[in-house]
Protein backbone atom coordinates (compact mmCIF):
# COMPACT_ATOMS: atom_id res chain seq x y z
CA UNK A 1 0.00 0.00 0.00
CA UNK A 2 1.35 3.47 -0.95
CA UNK A 3 0.26 7.06 -0.76
CA UNK A 4 -1.66 8.67 -3.60
CA UNK A 5 0.61 9.47 -6.59
CA UNK A 6 2.40 12.81 -6.11
CA UNK A 7 1.27 14.48 -9.33
CA UNK A 8 -2.36 14.24 -8.19
CA UNK A 9 -2.06 14.49 -4.41
CA UNK A 10 -0.64 17.96 -3.76
CA UNK A 11 -2.90 19.79 -6.28
CA UNK A 12 -5.95 18.05 -4.79
CA UNK A 13 -5.29 19.01 -1.16
CA UNK A 14 -4.49 22.65 -1.97
CA UNK A 15 -7.01 23.06 -4.80
CA UNK A 16 -9.41 25.33 -2.89
CA UNK A 17 -6.56 27.44 -1.57
CA UNK A 18 -5.06 27.93 -5.05
CA UNK A 19 -8.45 28.95 -6.43
CA UNK A 20 -8.98 31.40 -3.52
CA UNK A 21 -5.55 32.97 -4.05
CA UNK A 22 -5.94 33.29 -7.83
CA UNK A 23 -9.56 34.47 -7.67
CA UNK A 24 -8.59 37.14 -5.14
CA UNK A 25 -5.85 38.27 -7.55
CA UNK A 26 -3.36 38.80 -4.76
CA UNK A 27 -0.51 38.28 -7.24
CA UNK A 28 -1.41 41.47 -9.11
CA UNK A 29 -3.35 43.47 -6.52
CA UNK A 30 -0.87 42.83 -3.68
CA UNK A 31 2.37 42.44 -5.66
CA UNK A 32 4.63 42.63 -2.61
CA UNK A 33 3.01 39.58 -0.97
CA UNK A 34 4.55 36.12 -0.89
CA UNK A 35 2.53 33.39 -2.60
CA UNK A 36 2.96 30.38 -0.32
CA UNK A 37 -0.10 28.18 -0.80
CA UNK A 38 1.59 24.83 -0.13
CA UNK A 39 3.71 26.22 2.71
CA UNK A 40 0.58 27.72 4.29
CA UNK A 41 -1.15 24.34 4.11
CA UNK A 42 1.67 22.68 6.07
CA UNK A 43 0.73 24.61 9.22
CA UNK A 44 -2.83 23.24 9.67
CA UNK A 45 -1.65 19.87 8.34
CA UNK A 46 0.92 19.78 11.12
CA UNK A 47 -1.83 20.49 13.66
CA UNK A 48 -3.87 17.50 12.57
CA UNK A 49 -3.68 15.19 9.57
CA UNK A 50 -6.90 13.21 10.19
CA UNK A 51 -9.32 13.16 7.21
CA UNK A 52 -12.29 14.30 9.30
CA UNK A 53 -10.63 17.68 9.88
CA UNK A 54 -10.08 18.51 6.22
CA UNK A 55 -12.55 21.44 6.30
CA UNK A 56 -10.70 22.99 9.23
CA UNK A 57 -7.38 22.56 7.43
CA UNK A 58 -8.67 24.25 4.27
CA UNK A 59 -10.00 27.21 6.24
CA UNK A 60 -6.85 27.47 8.32
CA UNK A 61 -4.59 27.48 5.28
CA UNK A 62 -6.51 30.53 4.07
CA UNK A 63 -6.03 32.10 7.49
CA UNK A 64 -2.27 31.47 7.29
CA UNK A 65 -2.40 33.13 3.85
CA UNK A 66 -4.12 36.19 5.34
CA UNK A 67 -1.61 36.33 8.19
CA UNK A 68 1.12 36.26 5.54
CA UNK A 69 -0.56 39.13 3.66
CA UNK A 70 -0.69 41.15 6.86
CA UNK A 71 2.91 40.31 7.72
CA UNK A 72 4.12 41.48 4.32
CA UNK A 73 2.00 44.62 4.49
CA UNK A 74 3.53 45.61 7.82
CA UNK A 75 7.09 44.44 7.24
CA UNK A 76 7.65 45.03 3.53
CA UNK A 77 5.26 47.68 2.26
CA UNK A 78 3.37 50.18 4.41
CA UNK A 79 4.76 53.36 5.92
CA UNK A 80 4.30 54.12 9.62
CA UNK A 81 1.50 56.57 8.86
CA UNK A 82 -0.28 54.13 6.54
CA UNK A 83 0.05 51.25 8.99
CA UNK A 84 -1.34 53.31 11.85
CA UNK A 85 -4.50 53.95 9.81
CA UNK A 86 -4.58 50.34 8.68
CA UNK A 87 -4.30 49.09 12.28
CA UNK A 88 -7.12 51.39 13.39
CA UNK A 89 -9.30 50.05 10.58
CA UNK A 90 -8.64 46.46 11.65
CA UNK A 91 -9.40 47.30 15.28
CA UNK A 92 -12.62 49.11 14.34
CA UNK A 93 -13.52 46.65 11.57
CA UNK A 94 -14.23 49.67 9.37
CA UNK A 95 -12.81 50.04 5.86
CA UNK A 96 -14.07 53.63 5.55
CA UNK A 97 -11.11 54.82 7.63
CA UNK A 98 -8.55 53.61 5.06
CA UNK A 99 -10.00 55.11 1.89
CA UNK A 100 -6.87 57.22 1.50
CA UNK A 101 -4.55 54.19 1.64
CA UNK A 102 -3.15 52.27 -1.37
CA UNK A 103 -5.50 49.85 -3.10
CA UNK A 104 -3.34 46.88 -2.12
CA UNK A 105 -3.96 47.55 1.57
CA UNK A 106 -7.70 47.76 0.96
CA UNK A 107 -7.53 44.37 -0.78
CA UNK A 108 -5.74 42.88 2.25
CA UNK A 109 -8.28 44.39 4.63
CA UNK A 110 -11.20 43.00 2.63
CA UNK A 111 -9.56 39.56 2.46
CA UNK A 112 -9.23 39.46 6.25
CA UNK A 113 -12.84 40.59 6.78
CA UNK A 114 -14.24 38.10 4.25
CA UNK A 115 -12.31 35.19 5.72
CA UNK A 116 -13.32 36.04 9.28
CA UNK A 117 -16.94 36.20 8.17
CA UNK A 118 -16.52 32.82 6.49
CA UNK A 119 -15.08 31.34 9.68
CA UNK A 120 -17.88 32.86 11.75
CA UNK A 121 -20.46 31.16 9.56
CA UNK A 122 -18.82 27.86 10.39
CA UNK A 123 -18.13 28.46 14.08
CA UNK A 124 -19.48 30.47 16.99
CA UNK A 125 -19.58 34.23 17.38
CA UNK A 126 -16.33 34.36 19.30
CA UNK A 127 -14.48 37.44 18.11
CA UNK A 128 -11.32 35.34 18.14
CA UNK A 129 -9.26 34.98 14.98
CA UNK A 130 -5.96 33.34 15.92
CA UNK A 131 -4.87 30.32 13.90
CA UNK A 132 -5.00 27.93 16.86
CA UNK A 133 -8.35 29.15 18.16
CA UNK A 134 -10.15 29.08 14.83
CA UNK A 135 -8.78 25.63 13.92
CA UNK A 136 -9.99 24.13 17.18
CA UNK A 137 -13.38 25.78 16.81
CA UNK A 138 -13.71 24.54 13.24
CA UNK A 139 -12.87 20.95 14.20
CA UNK A 140 -16.14 19.16 14.97
CA UNK A 141 -15.19 17.37 18.15
CA UNK A 142 -15.37 19.69 21.13
CA UNK A 143 -17.77 20.05 24.02
CA UNK A 144 -19.02 23.39 25.29
CA UNK A 145 -16.48 23.16 28.12
CA UNK A 146 -13.64 22.87 25.61
CA UNK A 147 -15.03 25.75 23.52
CA UNK A 148 -15.21 27.96 26.61
CA UNK A 149 -11.65 27.02 27.56
CA UNK A 150 -10.33 27.80 24.07
CA UNK A 151 -12.04 31.21 24.06
CA UNK A 152 -10.66 32.07 27.52
CA UNK A 153 -7.23 32.65 25.93
CA UNK A 154 -5.44 29.96 27.97
CA UNK A 155 -1.78 30.20 28.95
CA UNK A 156 -0.70 27.37 26.66
CA UNK A 157 -2.03 29.16 23.56
CA UNK A 158 -0.37 32.40 24.67
CA UNK A 159 2.95 30.55 25.09
CA UNK A 160 2.75 28.99 21.62
CA UNK A 161 1.88 32.37 20.09
CA UNK A 162 4.85 34.09 21.74
CA UNK A 163 7.19 31.32 20.58
CA UNK A 164 5.97 31.93 17.03
CA UNK A 165 6.59 35.67 17.32
CA UNK A 166 10.08 35.26 18.77
CA UNK A 167 11.18 32.53 16.36
CA UNK A 168 9.97 34.60 13.41
CA UNK A 169 11.80 37.69 14.64
CA UNK A 170 15.10 35.85 15.13
CA UNK A 171 15.04 34.41 11.63
CA UNK A 172 13.81 37.45 9.70
CA UNK A 173 14.92 40.56 11.58
CA UNK A 174 18.05 41.20 9.49
CA UNK A 175 16.03 41.44 6.27
CA UNK A 176 13.29 43.47 7.94
CA UNK A 177 15.79 45.98 9.33
CA UNK A 178 16.39 47.14 5.76
CA UNK A 179 13.18 49.09 6.40
CA UNK A 180 14.19 51.25 9.33
CA UNK A 181 10.80 51.50 11.03
CA UNK A 182 10.26 47.73 11.44
CA UNK A 183 10.74 46.66 15.06
CA UNK A 184 11.64 43.14 16.15
CA UNK A 185 12.29 41.33 19.41
CA UNK A 186 16.02 41.24 18.62
CA UNK A 187 16.47 45.00 18.24
CA UNK A 188 14.16 45.72 21.17
CA UNK A 189 16.15 43.34 23.37
CA UNK A 190 19.47 44.87 22.28
CA UNK A 191 18.24 48.37 23.05
CA UNK A 192 16.51 47.55 26.34
CA UNK A 193 19.43 45.66 27.86
CA UNK A 194 22.27 47.38 25.96
CA UNK A 195 23.62 44.08 24.67
CA UNK A 196 25.02 42.74 21.40
CA UNK A 197 23.06 40.90 18.73
CA UNK A 198 24.54 37.54 19.75
CA UNK A 199 23.66 38.19 23.38
CA UNK A 200 20.12 39.10 22.32
CA UNK A 201 19.86 35.81 20.43
CA UNK A 202 20.86 33.90 23.58
CA UNK A 203 18.44 35.91 25.70
CA UNK A 204 15.53 35.25 23.35
CA UNK A 205 16.41 31.56 22.99
CA UNK A 206 16.24 31.31 26.78
CA UNK A 207 12.82 32.97 26.68
CA UNK A 208 11.66 30.43 24.09
CA UNK A 209 12.94 27.56 26.25
CA UNK A 210 10.99 28.96 29.21
CA UNK A 211 7.80 29.12 27.14
CA UNK A 212 8.36 25.49 26.11
CA UNK A 213 8.45 24.62 29.81
CA UNK A 214 5.10 26.39 30.21
CA UNK A 215 3.68 24.34 27.33
CA UNK A 216 4.95 21.07 28.80
CA UNK A 217 3.61 21.94 32.25
CA UNK A 218 0.20 22.89 30.87
CA UNK A 219 0.00 19.66 28.86
CA UNK A 220 0.54 17.70 32.07
CA UNK A 221 -1.91 19.77 34.14
CA UNK A 222 -4.83 20.03 31.72
CA UNK A 223 -6.24 16.57 32.22
CA UNK A 224 -9.81 17.78 31.58
CA UNK A 225 -8.92 18.91 28.04
CA UNK A 226 -8.93 16.19 25.34
CA UNK A 227 -5.48 15.07 24.25
CA UNK A 228 -6.34 15.85 20.62
CA UNK A 229 -6.86 19.52 21.49
CA UNK A 230 -3.56 19.75 23.35
CA UNK A 231 -1.77 17.93 20.52
CA UNK A 232 -3.05 20.50 18.00
CA UNK A 233 -1.72 23.34 20.12
CA UNK A 234 1.59 21.60 20.76
CA UNK A 235 2.02 20.88 17.05
CA UNK A 236 1.85 24.59 16.22
CA UNK A 237 4.92 25.13 18.39
CA UNK A 238 6.60 22.19 16.67
CA UNK A 239 5.99 23.44 13.13
CA UNK A 240 7.17 26.87 14.26
CA UNK A 241 10.47 25.40 15.44
CA UNK A 242 10.87 23.52 12.16
CA UNK A 243 10.06 26.55 10.02
CA UNK A 244 12.44 28.93 11.77
CA UNK A 245 15.22 26.69 13.11
CA UNK A 246 18.89 27.55 12.48
CA UNK A 247 18.01 31.24 11.94
CA UNK A 248 16.30 30.34 8.65
CA UNK A 249 12.89 31.48 7.42
CA UNK A 250 11.72 28.42 5.53
CA UNK A 251 8.29 29.94 4.92
CA UNK A 252 9.80 32.82 2.93
CA UNK A 253 12.46 30.67 1.23
CA UNK A 254 10.32 27.79 0.01
CA UNK A 255 13.34 25.88 -1.26
CA UNK A 256 14.31 25.20 2.35
CA UNK A 257 10.95 23.46 2.90
CA UNK A 258 10.98 21.54 -0.36
CA UNK A 259 12.55 18.36 1.03
CA UNK A 260 10.04 18.29 3.89
CA UNK A 261 7.10 18.71 1.50
CA UNK A 262 8.42 15.96 -0.75
CA UNK A 263 9.00 13.60 2.17
CA UNK A 264 5.59 14.30 3.67
CA UNK A 265 3.32 14.56 0.63
CA UNK A 266 5.11 13.36 -2.49
CA UNK A 267 7.38 10.36 -1.92
CA UNK A 268 5.24 7.24 -1.54
CA UNK A 269 5.48 5.37 1.76
CA UNK A 270 5.41 1.61 1.62
CA UNK A 271 3.18 0.77 4.56
CA UNK A 272 4.08 -2.93 4.47
CA UNK A 273 7.77 -2.38 5.14
CA UNK A 274 7.00 -0.32 8.25
CA UNK A 275 4.82 -2.96 9.89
Amino acid sequence: MTQQPPHRFIPSITHDQHIWWKKSEFGTKVPYARERVVEAYLWPLSMSYEPEYSVARKMESKLVGCISLLDDTYDAYGTIEELELFTQAIQRWDISSIQSLPESMKVVFNAVVELCNEIKLTTVESGKSSMITSFLLLAKFSTQEVFDWILSDPIIIKAVSVIGRLENDISSHKFEQQRMHVASAVECCMKQYDISQEEAYKFIRKEIEDFWKVINEECLKLDRIPKFVLDCILNVARITELTYENFEDKYTDGELLKDYVVALLVDPINIEQHK
